[in-house]
C-alpha cells in the first residue's frame, strides 16, 4: 500500500512552518504530514527527503526536494501526488509540477529519475526559486510622495519577486494616481540584481539572489472636468443631478476641495447615485447609461456625458403585513413607515423604514429577523403595493465577548462602557450605543463591534475590535504670539489613558510675556463605585502669572473634585429613546448616564501687581494677597461623540462657585499674616518679601451656563469631515459690593485659560472702564478697562480639512459677545442711554446697537501637529470702536492676528 502524504490537521495542533514572506504563508497548504510520511523523513535524516522502509524493484524508493532555500522543503511534500513504494506515474508527476508552480515561488521545476538499490527508483524534484526583493524604489514621482506610494502597494522588501505581483502593484500605483486626478500617469517597472555593495553580510546569508524593484513613473498633470452634460432628464433638473454626483466640474477652489478633477472610479459611482436620486423621486424603472468621457486634444481636460431614460414616477399604494408578527400589531409596525399612501415612492426612505421594522424585532432578541417586501406594480395607475412578510427567526442571546486591538488598554476599561452583556437577548441599538460610548472616550482611532456565530445556533459572540491612539505625549514647542504675547515656550507631558486604566495625568509649562503657567493634574473617572455607578476623582495644582493690559495677576492653588452620574437611574429611559431614534439622530439622543454632578473644593492665593507706573485703583488691591476658598458645584451633560475631538453631539453645563471665608480662606490669610509678622524680628524679611500687605479673604458667588453643539455633514455632504461648532457661554459674578478687578470678566482675543474668546479685538480690551487719576497731578487722567460682572459670548465655527495627510484644517468663524458692568443690564436691557454712551461705533449689521454685542468674523488654520494643536487665526471686527474711544484711544484695527496653542472648544 502507498503512504498518503497529507492528513487534516487535528484541532489545536500547529500548522506548517512559518515563513517570512506573507505571500508564501498564504500559498502554503494548511496540512500536516501523515505519520507514515513523518517516518519516511526520519529514516532519511535529511530535510526534504523521503525514504521507503525497503527498496523494491520498479518502485519509488526515495523522493528528494532540492533547491528550496526560502521555503522549508518539507512544506512542498504535502503537494505531491507521487508517493514512495509506488510505481512511477507520469500523470502524477505532471500534476506535482503544476501544484508546485501554483505556489508562484519558483521559476523552474524539473524532475530527475535515477536508479536506486535493488532496481528501485529515486526521484529528485529540482526547484529554481524566484529572487528576493531587497529594495522597492520609485522614480519620477513628484506629485505624490514615496511614503504615500509605499502605503498604496502591498509589495514589501524580503518578499519573493513574483512578476504577477509586481505587475499588480504597478497597476495599483497607476490607480492611486488616477484617484488623485492624474489619469494619464504611466507606470512601468524594472527588476534588476541588487548591487553587492548594498547588501550587508547578514542579508547575504538570508538570500544570495536579491533584486531591486524599480517603478518608473511618468506623471502627467491632473485632468480637470470641463463639462458634465446630462441628456434625457426632464423631471429632475441638471443642477440637482450634478449636486448629487461626486464628480464635479472644475472650480476656482479645486485645489482646496479637490473638486473638478477626474476620477474614473468616482464616475462609476455617479451612475448609481443618479439612479438612486431618481428612485427617491418615484422613478423605479429609470435607466442611467454608463458615463462617457471625452478627452480634449491637449489631454488636460475631459468632458463627461450621461444619458438618462426616466420612465414614469410611481406612488406608494397599500402597505400590508404578513408572516409572524409576534406580539406586535400591524398598526404599531405601520408607525415605522414614514412614507404614506399616495406619496411619491422613495426607495431609499422605504429602505430605511424596513430597517426600522427589523430593528424593532432585533431589539427584542430576534437578530436574524427578515422583512421581505413583496411588491406588486400597477403600471397603468403608476402605483406600487407592498406586502411586508415578517420572518422573525429564533431568539438569540449574546455569548462570549472578545476584545482585540487593545495593546495598552485593559479589558475592564472597555467592558465598563458596554451596554450589552453576556447572556442577554440580542439588541442592535444597544450594540451601537456601546460603540458610541467607546468612541466618546477619545482613546481609540476606531471602534467596531462585530457579531460572529457562537457555540450554539441561538448565540452570537461579540468581537470588540479597537485601534488605539497614541495618547501619551511629550510636547516641547515655541512660537511667537501676537498682541504683546511675544515669544512663548510650552512643554507638556500628558497621558490620557494612563497604564491603560482610563486615568489621565498631565503636566504643563507655558511661558510668554503674558503668561507663566505651571499646572499638574490627575483624573480617574472610575475611582470607586457608589451603588451601581462610578465616582470620578480629579486633583490639580497650579501656579500662574497672567499679565493683563493694566495689571498682572499671580495665582497659585489647588483643586480637588468628585463627580457622580446622577442620571444613572434613567438609563432605561435612554435605552428606550435610543431604540426608537432614527440612525442619523443617535448621537443626539440623551444618554442620561452622561448627566453628572461635580463638586470641587478650591483654595487659591491671588496677588495683583500694578503694570502702569503711577496709576492706582483701590479695586485692584495692589500687592495684597487675597485668598479664595470655595465650593464649586456643577451639573454637566456631556453628549459629545468624542471628548477630545468632538464632531457630533452637544455639551451643557450649569456651573457655580461659592467662595466664603468660612471655607478656610480667612485661616489661610491669618496664617500668612502671622508668618510675615513673626519673620521680621528674626531678620529674614528679605526672604519673605512676597508677604506684603495684610492678606484678606474673598467672598463671592460666581455662576454660569455653557452649551456647545457639534454637527458633521458626513451623512449627506459630499465633502467629509466638515464640522459645524457652536459655543454659547454666560457668566455672572457677585462680590457683595467689594470691587475685585482680578475676578471680573473681560473679552478680546483668545481668553486666557479658555479655548476661545472674542477674536478680532485687542487682547482683554472689551469690558467696562473707568477714569483713574495718577499720583502725579500733572499727569492726565487714565481710562482703565476693569471688566464687569456679566458676560455673554458665542462662537460659531466651521472646521474643514485642507491637507489630510498632515492633519491641516481650515476654519471660518463668527464671534459675538460683550461684558457688562454691575449697573448695566445684560445686552444693555434697561440701560436706555447706552447708545449715547457708546456712540460713534461702526456697526454695519446692527449687532451692537441692536443687541449690545461686539461681533467679528474671521478664518484660520489649525495644524494638529505632533507637538499639539497650533492655531493661526485672523479676526476682522464687524463692530469697531472709533478713534478716541476712552478704553481704546486708537480705535479698533481692521484685523487682529492670533497664534495660540491648544484645541478649540
Amino acid at each position: 500500500m502507498g503512504m498518503p502524504n497529507r492528513a487534516p490537521i487535528p484541532h489545536g495542533k500547529k500548522k506548517a512552518s512559518q515563513v517570512r514572506d506573507p505571500s508564501i504563508s498564504k500559498s502554503m497548504p494548511i496540512t500536516q504530514l501523515a505519520p507514515e510520511t513523518e517516518a519516511a523523513l526520519k529514516r532519511s535524516k535529511q530535510k526534504g527527503v523521503l525514504v521507503a522502509a525497503s527498496a523494491l524493484p520498479d518502485k519509488i524508493y526515495e523522493i528528494r526536494i532540492h533547491g528550496a532555500e526560502k521555503v522549508d522543503p518539507e512544506a512542498i511534500i504535502p503537494l505531491l501526488e507521487t508517493e514512495i513504494n509506488q510505481p512511477l506515474n507520469e500523470e502524477k508527476i505532471a500534476q506535482d509540477i503544476r501544484q508546485i508552480f501554483k505556489l508562484g515561488l519558483f521559476t523552474d521545476v524539473q524532475v530527475k529519475k535515477e536508479q536506486g538499490p535493488n532496481q528501485s527508483i529515486i526521484l529528485t524534484y529540482e526547484l529554481t526559486e524566484k529572487a528576493t526583493i531587497f529594495k522597492i524604489k520609485f522614480d519620477g514621482n513628484e506629485e505624490i510622495s514615496t511614503e504615500d506610494l509605499t502605503e498604496a502597494i502591498d509589495l514589501k522588501a524580503y518578499q519573493i519577486a513574483s512578476m504577477h505581483r509586481i505587475r499588480d502593484n504597478a497597476e495599483k500605483i497607476r490607480r492611486h494616481y488616477a484617484e488623485k486626478g492624474f489619469l494619464l500617469t504611466h507606470v512601468a517597472y524594472e527588476v534588476k540584481p541588487t548591487k553587492a555593495s548594498d547588501i550587508e553580510e547578514s542579508d547575504k546569508l538570508k538570500a544570495p539572489d536579491f533584486v531591486d524593484v524599480i517603478f518608473h513613473i511618468e506623471e502627467e498633470s491632473k485632468i480637470k472636468v470641463e463639462h458634465i452634460t446630462i441628456l434625457g432628464n426632464k423631471a429632475i433638473s441638471t443642477n440637482e443631478i450634478k449636486s448629487r454626483m461626486q464628480t464635479k466640474e472644475k472650480h476656482p477652489l479645486s485645489f482646496i476641495m479637490q473638486w473638478g478633477f477626474f476620477n474614473e472610479d468616482m464616475l462609476e459611482i455617479d451612475g448609481l447615485l443618479i439612479e438612486q436620486l431618481y428612485q427617491e423621486n418615484g422613478f423605479l424603472n429609470v435607466q442611467v447609461s454608463k458615463p462617457r468621457a471625452t478627452l480634449s486634444p491637449d489631454k488636460k481636460q475631459i468632458s463627461v456625458y450621461i444619458s438618462i431614460t426616466e420612465g414614469s414616477a410611481f406612488k406608494l399604494g397599500n402597505v400590508s403585513f404578513s408572516g409572524d408578527l409576534l406580539n406586535y400589531s400591524e398598526d404599531s409596525l405601520q408607525d415605522k413607515i414614514t412614507l404614506k399612501t399616495g406619496e411619491i415612492f422613495n426607495k431609499s426612505e422605504f429602505g430605511r423604514n424596513l430597517s426600522a421594522i427589523q430593528e424593532v424585532y432585533q431589539d427584542e432578541g430576534y437578530a436574524y429577523v427578515n422583512v421581505i417586501p413583496n411588491t406588486q406594480i400597477e403600471e397603468e395607475e403608476r402605483r406600487i403595493d407592498i406586502e411586508l412578510e415578517v420572518i422573525p427567526g429564533p431568539l438569540v442571546r449574546f455569548g462570549r465577548f472578545d476584545i482585540t486591538g487593545n495593546i495598552t488598554t485593559i479589558d475592564e476599561v472597555i467592558r465598563r462602557e458596554l451596554r450589552v452583556y453576556e447572556g442577554e437577548l440580542y439588541s442592535g441599538s444597544m450594540l451601537r450605543l456601546s460603540e458610541q460610548r467607546l468612541n466618546q472616550l477619545g482613546y481609540f482611532e476606531s471602534v467596531q463591534l462585530k457579531t460572529k456565530p457562537g457555540d450554539n445556533p441561538d448565540v452570537l459572540d461579540i468581537e470588540v475590535e479597537v485601534k488605539e491612539k497614541k495618547l501619551g505625549q511629550i510636547q516641547v514647542g515655541g512660537g511667537y504670539g501676537t498682541g504683546g504675547e511675544g515669544f512663548l515656550f510650552q512643554a507638556q507631558i500628558s497621558q490620557n489613558n494612563l497604564f491603560g486604566r482610563g486615568q489621565s495625568i498631565s503636566g504643563t509649562v507655558l511661558w510668554s510675556a503674558y503668561r507663566r503657567i505651571f499646572e499638574l493634574q490627575f483624573t480617574d473617572p472610575y475611582l470607586t463605585y457608589l451603588g451601581p455607578a462610578p465616582l470620578s476623582f480629579s486633583i490639580r495644582a497650579y501656579d500662574t502669572q497672567r499679565s493683563f493690559v493694566d495689571y498682572s495677576r499671580g495665582s497659585s492653588g489647588g483643586e480637588i473634585m468628585f463627580g457622580y452620574p446622577v442620571g444613572f437611574f434613567l438609563r432605561d429611559v435612554s435605552a428606550k429613546w435610543y431604540k426608537n431614534a432614527p440612525r442619523g439622530l443617535e448621537p443626539y439622543v440623551p444618554d442620561f448616564e452622561n448627566l453628572r454632578f461635580f463638586l470641587s473644593y478650591m483654595a487659591e492665593r491671588v496677588q495683583i501687581e500694578d503694570s502702569l507706573a503711577g496709576v492706582n485703583y483701590w479695586g485692584w488691591h495692589l500687592n495684597q494677597p487675597r485668598y479664595t476658598t470655595s465650593l464649586k458645584p456643577s451639573l454637566q451633560f456631556d453628549q459629545r461623540n468624542n471628548r477630545i475631538f468632538p464632531t457630533a453631539g452637544y455639551f451643557f453645563e450649569v456651573r457655580s462657585e461659592f467662595a466664603s471665608s468660612y471655607f478656610g480662606s480667612v485661616l489661610l490669610a491669618d496664617l500668612e499674616n502671622k508668618i510675615r509678622d513673626n519673620s521680621k524680628p528674626r531678620g529674614i524679611d528679605s526672604g519673605l518679601n512676597f508677604l506684603r500687605q495684610d492678606a484678606e479673604a474673598n467672598n463671592l458667588i460666581r455662576w454660569g451656563i455653557n452649551t456647545r453643539f457639534y454637527y458633521n455633514f458626513d451623512s449627506w455632504f459630499p465633502l467629509k469631515n466638515w464640522v459645524l461648532k457652536l459655543n454659547v457661554d454666560f457668566g455672572f459674578l457677585d462680590t457683595f459690593g467689594i470691587a475685585l478687578v482680578s475676578e471680573n470678566f473681560r473679552l478680546g482675543g483668545v481668553q486666557l485659560g479658555a479655548p476661545t474668546g472674542l477674536r478680532g479685538y485687542f487682547f482683554q480690551s472689551i469690558g467696562p472702564s473707568i477714569n483713574v487719576g495718577q499720583q502725579n497731578s500733572t499727569e492726565p487722567i487714565r481710562n482703565l478697562v476693569i471688566g464687569g460682572n456679566k458676560q455673554f459670548l458665542t462662537n460659531l465655527e466651521l472646521e474643514f480639512p485642507l491637507i489630510r495627510s498632515i492633519n491641516l484644517f481650515g476654519v471660518g468663524f463668527f464671534d459675538m459677545g460683550n461684558v457688562y458692568a454691575p449697573d448695566e443690564g445684560l445686552f444693555y436691557v434697561g440701560s436706555g442711554d447706552f447708545k449715547e454712551r457708546y456712540k460713534g461705533y461702526h456697526d454695519p449689521l446692527g449687532f451692537f446697537y441692536g443687541l449690545g454685542l461686539y461681533s467679528a468674523v474671521g478664518f484660520g488654520l489649525r495644524w494638529f501637529s505632533p507637538m499639539g494643536t497650533l492655531r493661526f487665526e485672523w479676526g476682522f471686527p464687524l463692530v469697531r470702536r472709533p478713534h478716541g474711544t476712552p478704553s481704546m484711544p486708537a480705535g479698533d484695527s481692521s484685523m487682529q492676528f492670533l497664534f495660540t496653542l491648544g484645541q478649540s472648544f
